[in-house]
């Protein structure tokens, strides 16, 4: 499993684990309240995954220009 895709799901299981949250309204935001800094760029090499991956290339192997980008 890449390594973006293992700790967005780290990040899912925190979440759901929380009695209280802020209510992120942006991944910035949620980068913030999580105190994970990297946040957007886990994302980022996340949806390169599910979007662009081939058996040649996946998140490990290409540089963060080529993953997609995203408002939110």
């Amino acid at each position: 499993m890449p390594h973006a895709l293992s700790f967005l799901f780290y990040i899912y299981h925190y979440l759901t684990q929380q009695k209280e949250r802020k209510q992120a309204s942006t991944i910035h935001a949620l980068a913030e309240e999580l105190d994970v800094p990297n946040l957007p760029r886990l994302v980022r090499l996340f949806l390169y995954d599910q979007l662009l991956a081939d058996d040649e290339h996946t998140s490990d192997t290409v540089l963060l220009t080529a993953c997609p980008r995203f408002q939110g």
